[in-house]
Parts: structure tokens; C-alpha cells; sequence
């Protein structure tokens, strides 16, 4: 009685286990995952096979094993080190783990777009040379260090020593050469694709914890956490204050006096911004939403300071000229008046 006892409790973990429902071991990759929710989906889906209850409750069952899994390797922001707080869970675990460090753009931080890795996996065996890491050759080669002889002279008092080749082995002929895929070593480390979703809105010095996506861990059967901190990118002059987004935008005199388009540089693209005449007075320009976001999606304002770049060097004698007239026409002290008044031809 207490063995059928025993056999239903088997049953009933092995159909509550995520893992044993899509056949995996624990600490399966994302990928494979993924592989064994897809091929077991398309066993049991109605679409291919009889809908009846069996196959709908087994439905449901792969896909609230595949949800349960898919959570374990959600990213974590767990800390910041540009703000000075302390990853305690990074800090815990980082004796199991893998730290990697990953710049990114300000568009990509911002939109939260997916940034693909290539790491370092496991050491395996080199299949080129079987682990020995040299390869046996068809046609011999003369040793080109002994010179065919086997052997090395050395100077010995009033003798000369002679000293067995370590490259050929005193044969005088190569029979084996490097491996050219492991170069030697007789073992390859084989690289790995990691997909690190960005949080939206990422913030310069954000450590991210992705679970499972470490070392393997042969005595645990599973995989280390793998710890990113995000390096962001921001464009030169770029400041983060809050969710507000501050930068400076270069005018040149003539556009500040006649007025003109300036593009200022968001991270929704370049956004044009509308200058009238005589804009000395107007300093700052505020675009507002054109910031950055926060975990809860709201945006903050872009401040745009403007920069007026004067002429450099000394102006021409046909430059001071029209300035000359440029005074005249119009004074200092009633620029807005005299502006908004063409001159008259005897002035022209």
C-alpha cells in the first residue's frame, strides 16, 4: 500500500514539475527551453491532433510550465554603481558567477532594445585533434630546426655535446604538426549567444542579474547567474538630470540675428527647433516629453542651452563695411523697431 502511495506521489511531482513537463533536466538553457515547448506544443495542439479534454488540459499544462521557466530568466536591475548603491545580491553571488561588462547606445537604453552576447562556455576537447593538439601528417617534413639531423651540436669545453632535437624527437623528420584549430592547446572553448533584454529606460551603471545564464556548474548541475553592467553611451554634452535630458546646441551669429532651424539631437532623433530673429535673449529651449523615462514609462523634458558662435578672426574690410551700415540702419538700444522696418533705397 505505502509503495502506490510512493508511485502516485512520484506522478503527481513529476506532472507538477515544469521541468518534467517539457522533458528538460533542471537548469536547461532559454534555448532549449524554448526547442522542447515548441515540439512538445506541436504534439499535443489541437491543430494537430483530436481536441478533446486531453489534449487541452496538456496544453495548458506547457504552457504554465513554459511561463514558470521563462520568468527564472527575466533580467533583474539588482543595483547601480554610478549612483553608489550596493548590489546585495550581486555582492552574494558573485563568487558563482559571471560579471561581463556591456556598452550600449542611448537609443538602445532608452527604447530597451535586446543587445546579443558572445561569451566564453565550457572547455572541450578539440575535434581536429582528438585533445592531443597536433595532427599527424601525410607527407613527411625535414625538421627545419635540426636540419634534418635529429640532433643539435652544443659547445662543451674543447668537445661539442650533441642534444636530441625537441622538435622532431631525434628522428629528423615532422610527422605531426600544430593543430591549426585549437593552435596546439588540444582544447577549445566554445562560444555562447546570450540575449540581454534592456530594461527601457536603463540607467548608466545598472548591474542586470540574468539567471542561469552563467558557467555551467558540473556539481551542481546547473548554471551560474551572469551579471551585466550596462555602460551607456550618451552623446557629447549629454547630462541626466532625473528623467530630464540636458544639452547644448552651437548657434552661429547669423542664424541667432536672421533666425533659422536648428536640429537638436533627441533620443527619438534629430527634432528641429524654430529660431526667430534676434534670439540673444532666448538662452534655453525646453522640448517637452523629449527626456528620458522612468520604470514607470513616464518622460521627462529635453533642455537644449543655447550656444552663440561668433566669427572668428578679424573681419575683412567689405565685412566692417556692411557692419558700418549695420549700425546705422540699425542701433543699438531699438533692435525690434528699427527690424521690423525695411530700409529705404537712399539708405541701400
Amino acid at each position: 500500500m505505502s509503495a502506490r502511495h510512493e508511485r502516485f506521489k512520484r506522478e503527481d511531482v513529476r506532472e507538477n514539475d515544469p521541468w518534467s513537463v517539457l522533458g528538460l533536466r533542471p537548469g536547461a538553457t532559454p534555448e532549449e527551453i524554448r526547442k522542447a515547448f515548441r515540439r512538445r506544443i506541436k504534439q499535443v495542439h489541437p491543430d494537430s491532433a483530436t481536441a478533446d479534454s486531453i489534449h487541452i488540459q496538456s496544453v495548458c499544462s506547457l504552457v504554465q510550465a513554459y511561463r514558470f521557466l521563462e520568468k527564472r530568466f527575466e533580467p533583474e536591475i539588482i543595483g547601480n554603481t554610478a549612483e553608489g548603491t550596493e548590489p546585495e545580491t550581486f555582492l552574494r553571488d558573485a563568487n558563482n558567477g559571471l560579471f561581463l561588462f556591456l556598452e550600449v547606445s542611448a537609443r538602445d537604453a532608452f527604447s530597451g532594445n535586446t543587445i546579443t552576447l558572445s561569451i566564453a562556455d565550457v572547455e572541450a576537447a578539440c575535434p581536429a585533434c582528438s585533445g592531443s593538439g597536433s595532427v599527424h601528417l601525410v607527407n613527411f617534413h625535414k625538421c627545419e630546426e635540426c636540419s634534418g639531423s635529429g640532433f643539435h651540436e652544443l659547445p662543451w669545453g674543447r668537445t661539442k655535446l650533441r642534444v636530441v632535437c625537441n622538435n622532431c624527437g631525434g628522428k629528423g623528420l615532422i610527422t605531426r604538426r600544430k593543430c591549426n584549430l585549437c593552435k596546439g592547446a588540444g582544447h577549445i572553448t566554445r562560444q555562447r549567444s546570450v540575449d540581454v533584454r534592456l530594461p527601457r529606460g536603463i540607467r548608466d551603471g545598472s548591474i542586470i542579474r540574468l539567471p542561469g545564464q552563467g558557467h555551467w556548474r558540473q556539481d551542481r548541475q546547473c548554471r551560474d547567474a551572469l551579471f551585466v553592467e550596462v555602460r551607456v553611451n550618451f552623446p557629447e554634452g549629454w547630462e541626466l538630470d532625473g528623467v530630464d535630458v540636458k544639452s547644448r546646441v552651437d548657434v552661429d551669429l547669423w542664424t541667432a540675428l536672421a533666425g533659422g532651424t536648428v536640429l537638436v539631437e533627441t533620443v527619438d532623433g534629430d527634432e528641429a527647433v524654430v529660431l526667430g530673429p534676434c534670439s540673444f535673449d532666448r538662452k534655453r529651449v525646453v522640448l517637452a516629453g523629449k527626456g528620458w523615462r522612468d520604470s514607470s514609462g513616464n518622460r521627462g523634458d529635453h533642455i537644449v542651452d543655447l550656444n552663440i558662435v561668433f566669427p572668428s578672426g578679424r573681419p575683412p574690410a567689405a565685412a566692417l563695411a556692411l557692419i558700418g551700415w549695420l549700425r546705422r540702419l540699425w542701433p543699438a538700444g531699438k533692435p525690434s523697431e528699427l527690424l521690423s522696418l525695411p530700409p529705404s533705397d537712399n539708405e541701400l
